[in-house]
């Protein structure tokens, strides 16, 4: 997927398509060569998040449109760049990004830049420091609505009372809210939850963040989502089991499988000598073979396979394991149940014999 270039130009509708008929056809087929092959799955369903059932392939025409948000996050909080202070200049020197009007003189660049606003309004908040920067009516400032719920808000509940505020300094003394104001706008309920939003004190200036991200910074993929959410299936933990690294869990918790296997790999190579008291009856030792009161006597016949057992149980309800190492090759497998067991001595038992029916087979 190219890109650099996506970031910087809008590419045409037409040539998203072709890219993304290149993409499946190398999916299903392995090369670009072929025009028919068998797909097993919409590509639609493949390009969801892993987390929703698909494969997370982007389409190209979506990628794109979060590319360029990017650059309207930059010019949306004035970020210190060369471009951003040229374009600020050129387009909105005494406006808002978020409410300049397109005009049919513009270019075409800057026209794709102002359709990627939606984007930021859904998936950004504004926190005021002295609130003149932020819009009253257009800019989301209040953290627990919606965009959609705040737009209604404004637009059918205080829109048609008559209030001719422009920012939040209109309802603010400096940087605290103006207790009165907002609750004769609000009313009781709402404008005690407003005025216990926290404001940023000065000499900062107000700034906006992503509702979405762990840290509250814009990225693409957050951008991604919130554009394209509308058409991503349901969220399931079983995918996100699946996907995830080390989803070897018992009772919820995590286990670390590397450090499981090293606990097994130490167990074996104990196998490969076998430790005897230094007179220990019935067998006939050398001066050689002893080493700290320890006789070391060598393995007969070494061993291929490996099997190891382990087993959990709780209220009733055992998880049982055999593991086999292959010494030769160094690989290892697992071999799990879930049994319903009255005890763990049951349960530990029932691993044994999961073992030696794998050892059979």
């Amino acid at each position: 997927m190219p890109i650099y270039a996506m970031s910087t130009a809008k590419i045409l509708l037409a040539s998203c398509r072709e890219l993304n008929a290149l993409m499946r056809k190398y999916w299903w087929l392995g090369n670009v060569e072929k025009n028919r092959f068998l797909a097993l799955k919409a590509w639609d369903r493949i390009c969801q998040p892993k987390a929703s059932g698909g494969l997370g392939v982007r389409r190209c025409e979506d990628m794109n449109k979060a590319l360029f948000t990017k650059l309207a996050w930059s010019l949306a909080t004035k970020e210190q760049k060369p471009w951003v202070s040229c374009l600020l200049n050129k387009y909105f020197r005494y406006d808002c990004f978020l409410n300049v009007s397109s005009k049919s003189s513009d270019s075409y660049q800057w026209k794709c830049i102002l359709d990627t606003r939606s984007t930021i309004l859904r998936g950004s908040i504004s926190v005021a420091a002295l609130g003149n920067s932020i819009d009253f009516w257009h800019q989301p400032w209040i953290p627990w609505l919606e965009y959609q719920e705040f737009v209604e808000l404004m637009n059918i509940g205080l829109r048609n009372r008559g209030y001719t505020i422009k920012t939040l300094a209109d309802i603010s003394i400096g940087n605290n809210w103006n207790e009165e104001m907002v609750l004769q706008i609000f009313g009781s309920e709402m404008g005690n939850q407003i005025l216990a939003i926290p404001r940023i004190p000065s000499p900062y200036q107000g700034r906006m963040y992503w509702k979405s991200s762990p840290k509250d910074t814009f990225s693409v993929k957050a951008a991604y989502c919130v554009e394209q959410c509308w058409r991503f299936a349901p969220v399931k933990n079983i995918w996100k089991w699946i996907w995830e690294r080390n989803a070897f869990c018992i009772n919820n918790v995590h286990v670390n499988p590397s450090l499981a296997l090293a606990k097994a790999e130490k167990d074996f190579l104990e196998l490969q000598i076998v430790p005897f008291r230094k007179d220990h009856e019935g067998y006939n030792h050398t001066n050689d073979s002893m080493r700290n009161g320890v006789i070391l006597v060598p393995a007969i016949k070494q061993v291929c396979h490996v099997l190891f057992t382990d087993a959990s149980w709780v209220r009733g309800e055992a998880g049982i394991a055999a593991i086999s190492v292959n010494t030769s090759s160094g690989c290892w497998f697992v071999n799990s149940q879930k049994l319903q067991v009255v005890s763990a001595l049951e349960g530990e038992l029932r691993a044994i014999l999961l073992a030696l029916n794998w050892a059979v087979e």
